[in-house]
């Protein structure tokens, strides 16, 4: 049981010369890196908009959030692009569609894999290096049933050792990433929502697994994977709703990476969410779960989950459930 997915924050604009100023705030209960499965306070947004220029963190240019699954689960499926970065931004609004250009931190991973069992320090002073902000741009276009959006990343990615360590050793590769995605209503508020992703070093841009560079034939190259997301949002009525889908992280693993590494996360949702009111919202769900290692090895997990939500915020209430 856990209240890590509380969320609370504030948004404001104001007028500020010849364009409104638009700022968010937000924050959430859930540790990440060595404190993950701890309740703390976590940063989800801490963005400025005006005009066409924008700076802070937010979701990246890289990714649709819109195409979240209608569900109460926090972390999503692990074929979604999902990252919240440090950027700065700027976005070209036209007459239903816009083009948005970013310089957003860049993640470095490096997977030392082998090195560990041929020469273990050597391996921990063997590190990723980030020499320049990732690249990323998005074209998005709405029609009158949805939207659809091409999205695309270019980034530097280096490693080197450190602390003067004996053999030395450095390298780059360029990692590019490619992201379709789709929104479409069907049948009154009903909505297909899919995603494809390919590229090579954007592990850090996934919601699950993998790593951002890996060694290959004795050297350190970017690592390939492809993701694919397929959500079906169903209306029974205004208040009852279900989501049935499937999600996968499928990693191309380098002769380098140690025999556990993770090579594939797959995921199958299905729930039935309950709106009784604007301010109340509450889901079970159930979750099929699987993780393939690069030597095969395989472990699967089934679990139920009750969530329930409740609207605390002093200013009107949007409902959403893909945020």
């Amino acid at each position: 049981m856990s209240v890590r997915a509380t969320t609370f924050g504030a948004k404001g604009q104001y007028e500020a010369g010849e364009n409104p100023l638009k700022t968010w705030l937000e924050f959430d209960l859930v540790e990440t890196g060595n404190k993950a499965g701890e309740t703390g306070l976590h940063l989800r947004h801490a963005w400025g908009e005006w005009g066409a220029f924008g700076a802070g963190q937010t979701h990246s240019v890289f990714m649709d959030i819109t195409i979240f699954p209608n569900s109460l689960q926090y972390w999503g499926p692990p074929g979604m692009v999902f990252n919240r970065n440090p950027q700065v931004r700027y976005t070209q609004q036209f007459d239903g569609s816009r083009l948005a250009v970013g310089l957003e931190q860049q993640n470095a991973g490096l997977d030392a894999g082998v090195l560990h069992e041929i020469d273990p320090e050597f391996a921990t002073n063997v590190q990723a290096k980030s020499v320049a902000p990732d690249l990323t741009a998005q074209y998005r276009s709405e029609f009158s049933r949805g939207h659809w959006q091409l999205a695309g990343v270019l980034r530097a990615l280096e490693y080197e050792t450190k602390n003067n360590a004996m053999p030395e050793a450095s390298g780059s590769d360029l990692g590019w990433g490619v992201n379709l995605s789709t929104g479409i209503r069907t049948i009154g508020q009903d909505m297909l929502k899919l995603q494809f992703v390919a590229g090579e070093g954007i592990a850090s841009f996934m919601n699950d697994g993998g790593s951002n560079l890996a060694g290959h034939n004795g050297d350190g190259v970017a690592v390939p994977l492809v993701g694919m997301l397929a959500y079906y949002d169903h209306y029974w009525t205004p208040k009852w709703a279900s989501t049935i889908g499937y999600s996968f992280n499928d990693v191309d693993n380098r002769n380098g990476q140690a025999a556990d590494a993770f090579s594939k996360g797959s995921y199958a949702t299905a729930n039935i969410l309950h709106i009784p009111n604007e301010h109340i919202a509450w889901s079970i769900e159930a979750y099929w779960l699987e993780r393939e290692d690069m030597n095969g090895a395989t472990g699967d997990n089934f679990r139920l989950q009750f969530s329930v939500k409740w609207d605390f915020s002093l200013g009107a209430f949007i409902p959403s459930f893909n945020t």
